[in-house]
């Protein structure tokens, strides 16, 4: 296979040799010819340069060993049967380092595909073949269902302002609404500008933030010279300026114009890096233990000195069991992307005191709350359906729980 392509005309018609598991598409080559690769069991993986157009009926058909394929261009059209009986396939799309398992397309929701939706559930035959009619069907409910969860994810997206106020008390500040979070732009900022966001709890990438001036900095006689991210961790967090809360940080998109092709970019894209170049990725403190599949949080280690107040950042979608137990905190901030609370997460925290919890779980496990003497008030989102038995045994400040109706209680 390393010894070269058949092309006609920009089409890649056939490659010449065999045996060589990893391919990178020429760059002459802007079509994949029909059934090019087929029935070729040897290759593993295959790269294609943002130029190719099209990708041919039958293209990989039967090529039982290919496990990856990066297609960066997202407008790349895709054949009938092209990946057909590629059992093991993984497919990265767009320029987003973005993977679309299509096996565990439910399951790795942390990885939802910024992706045309319209297009990507007419891919279903391209994928499996037209005689695969149930797995498209599910392949099209998966796409479906993870496309409503994708707004909530932690990464950086583009947008395109539609709203502007007056900062109350700054007159070279501007607030926008991006996410139905409030953020603060400077005075340049117009309607119908173009912004990338990065949203709470992403962690920005170092020479990307010191390209911009994003970090910290302070002068010989402690003034504040440019900057709110923190040196060393460079995580975004809400800030104060001038009396206005900002959750989020918003940037002209022509930050990105070295990192991508910035007149590709459209709004609602998602990414964590462009074109090889990390831009940001989620944070975790150390002193969490992360199940980085799933987002699970498995443990959080207390120090001798406790925090009053635990964050738990964005991103993790369950509280696992004990993660929490014992621990000596006052309260705790749980984010938006939680959906459960597991049995006995904050079991015997006897010190907490406060905890609300997000519209986005929708289950609390056994004794997840067993002991928390201090809690004397929590409120319960509509979106919670079940609360497992003695959630709140040995809770005595707690009189009451509400649920929505038909929710599923264990009682207190």
């Amino acid at each position: 296979m390393g010894s070269g392509f058949i092309i006609e005309n920009g089409k890649l018609i056939r490659p010449v040799g065999e045996g060589i598991p990893h391919i990178v598409i020429p760059d002459e080559a802007e079509v994949i010819g029909e059934y090019a690769f087929s029935n070729l069991h040897d290759i593993e993986s295959v790269i294609l340069h943002d130029r190719v157009k099209k990708i041919g009926d039958g293209a990989f058909e039967n090529c039982h060993g290919l496990r990856k394929i990066v297609i960066p261009n997202s407008e790349t059209r895709i054949g009938k049967n092209a990946f057909e009986a590629c059992r093991e396939l993984n497919i990265t799309f767009g320029n987003y380092s973005t993977v679309l398992d299509y096996e565990e397309f439910s399951r790795r929701t942390e990885e939802r595909v910024p992706y045309d939706l319209n297009y990507l559930t007419e891919q279903g035959e391209a994928l499996f073949g037209a005689g695969n009619p149930e797995r498209i069907a599910a392949f099209k409910r998966d796409v479906a269902e993870g496309s409503r969860e994708s707004t909530e994810f932690c990464a950086a997206s583009i947008v395109t302002v539609d709203n502007l106020r007056p900062h109350r008390n700054a007159d070279r500040l501007q607030c926008t609404v991006i996410h139905g979070r409030n953020v603060i732009v400077d005075d340049t900022c117009r309607i119908g500008q173009k912004l990338v966001c990065f949203p709470l709890g992403v962690v920005i990438d170092r020479e990307f933030a010191e390209e911009n001036h994003l970090l910290r900095r302070m002068g010989s006689g402690g003034t504040h010279i440019e900057g709110y991210l923190h040196p060393k961790k460079r995580v975004v967090v809400p800030v104060w300026i001038r009396g206005e809360r900002s959750d989020g940080l918003a940037l002209p998109v022509e930050v990105l114009r070295k990192y991508a092709d910035i007149e590709r970019l459209r709004d609602g894209d998602r990414f964590y890096s462009l074109n090889s170049h990390e831009i940001c990725r989620f944070y975790f403190p150390d002193s969490m233990k992360v199940r980085f599949v799933y987002r699970d949080l498995e443990r959080y280690y207390e120090s001798s000195d406790p925090q009053e107040t635990v964050i738990i950042p964005w991103g993790i979608r369950e509280i696992c069991s004990h993660a929490f137990s014992y621990c000596r905190m006052e309260k705790a901030v749980l984010p938006g992307s939680l959906h459960r609370i597991g049995r006995s997460a904050f079991c015997m925290c006897e010190n907490l005191k406060e905890i609300i919890i997000p519209d986005s779980v929708t289950e609390i496990e056994d004794e997840a709350f067993y002991g928390c003497r201090s809690l004397t008030h929590i409120v319960l989102p509509g979106s919670v359906r079940a609360v497992g038995y003695n959630a709140f045994k040995g809770c005595p400040g707690i009189k009451n729980v509400r649920l929505k109706k038909n929710a599923r209680s264990g009682g207190i």
